[in-house]
């Protein structure tokens, strides 16, 4: 296989953000370019190679990078954690059925499309302790998993927590540093059997 490179025009450089396929789009989420931390939600069309900025309504996400992405079902992103001011425990999701072209009328012969979502902050329970970056995180049935990181601590950690997303209620601590001891940060997973 040979790399071929694509040229995107008006894309932002970016690292620490994350990017999830969904129908024709790559939706991207959050990052830094080093100078500045950013919130934004971006979707790059697949067969235009355009990006557009998807127009948040609502209360936008805070600021972040390290943190993780996760398709959930056909229609939502489970964005978790990272650090913009502080490291967050935080668990957003975007409704991608509200993934929406709306269409600006400039005058009567230009009309606009723009992207449109809207995130929503996930309540759990007991997730005090449960503040990371640069941690992998997946969902299977039903559960996110939650691996390594940066804790609050600034400690590298070797912590799975789980997270039933069906009914929503507290993450737990299902292996400890007693019983496996490799603290894992920036790093990658697959689940097999899923595609």
């Amino acid at each position: 296989p040979t790399w071929i490179p694509i040229r995107c025009p008006k894309s932002t450089s970016l690292y620490s953000h994350t990017s999830i396929p969904f129908k024709i789009y790559i939706i991207t989420f959050g990052g830094t370019d080093d100078s500045t931390i950013m919130n934004q939600t971006f979707a790059l069309d697949m067969n235009t190679y355009k990006w557009q900025n998807i127009n948040i309504v609502g209360n936008k996400p805070a600021t972040r990078y390290g943190h993780s992405a996760c398709l959930w079902g056909d229609d939502g992103v489970i964005i978790f954690g990272g650090k913009g001011i502080s490291l967050s425990n935080e668990v957003l999701v975007l409704n991608l059925t509200s993934l929406r072209k709306v269409n600006f009328f400039a005058s009567f012969d230009q009309v606009f499309s723009a992207l449109s979502g809207e995130y929503k902050i996930l309540q759990t329970k007991n997730a005090v302790t449960l503040h990371r970056m640069w941690h992998t995180a997946h969902i299977l049935k039903g559960n996110m998993y939650v691996f390594g990181g940066k804790s609050k601590q600034q400690e590298t950690t070797n912590e799975l927590w789980k997270l039933d997303l069906s009914i929503l209620l507290l993450p737990y601590v299902i292996i400890s540093k007693s019983n496996f001891d490799l603290g894992k940060m920036s790093s990658a997973g697959y689940v097999p059997g899923i595609f």
